[in-house]
């Protein structure tokens, strides 16, 4: 099955179905404590899937000066149609790092969305695109020259280390499948996405028989242990 193909079969799961599927596979994927912000605040019709366009920023202060020469082309130019733009930025920046202009450039560009580790700034505006926008809080600050990004168009974009479930670190590399909903952002390696799409499609029918028993009075060990032993 083509990797076009396997996205469409995902697009009948949420964000929590892959997380099962991935945790059966002993492969980390969820990136906590990223909400959606826009097109509204966790609207339950809204999810994105695709393939991650990594972005890396980094501090810039006395110690860590800016890079020279600075790049001709700018990371959201180069952001692939039908990608997810994932944006890394230090954790004790308060600066926002994504805004409505940039999000524009990626909404024309064809973007499905994009997922902020760190802060995002005018969400009138944001919410306003319609565009879908996912991150870790907001702010009214722009980068202001605070960070640049670390991303480098005549080579590829980085491997982002992150903090996973646990706060285990993981790594999410360009390629990689996001996926997005009101239950949050989910990572799956490029090399397990048909096992997952193949797990989710097994177990969906299960948790539809569990929810089904449960409502008609089973108790939920009965149940848990009829099912999923």
């Amino acid at each position: 099955m083509s990797t076009a193909e396997l996205l469409a079969e995902l697009d009948s799961f949420t964000a929590c179905d892959v997380a099962d599927a991935l945790q059966k596979l002993s492969v980390l994927g969820f990136i906590p404590d990223i909400s959606m912000y826009s097109p509204q605040w966790l609207d339950p019709t809204v999810k994105i899937i695709g393939p991650a366009f990594t972005v890396k920023m980094v501090k810039v202060d006395s110690e860590n000066p800016p890079p020279t020469p600075k790049s001709s082309v700018h990371f959201v130019d180069q952001v692939p149609s039908g990608s997810v733009l994932f944006i890394t930025a230090p954790s004790d920046c308060t600066n926002a790092v994504v805004g409505g202009l940039l999000a524009t450039r990626a909404q024309v560009l064809g973007a499905s969305g994009i997922v902020v580790n760190g802060r995002i700034r005018d969400l009138d505006e944001l919410q306003e695109m319609g565009f879908p926008v996912f991150a870790k809080g907001q702010s009214c600050v722009g980068t202001g020259g605070r960070v640049v990004s670390a991303f480098n168009p005549a080579i590829s974009s980085p491997r982002i280390l992150v903090q996973g479930d646990m706060g285990i670190p993981m790594w999410v590399t360009n390629g990689d499948i996001l996926v997005a909903d009101l239950n949050g952002v989910v990572r799956i390696p490029q090399d397990q996405l048909e096992a997952v799409v193949d797990l989710c499609k097994r177990c969906q029918p299960i948790e539809a028989q569990c929810q089904r028993d449960i409502q008609n009075g089973h108790g939920f060990r009965e149940t848990l242990a009829k099912y999923r032993p």
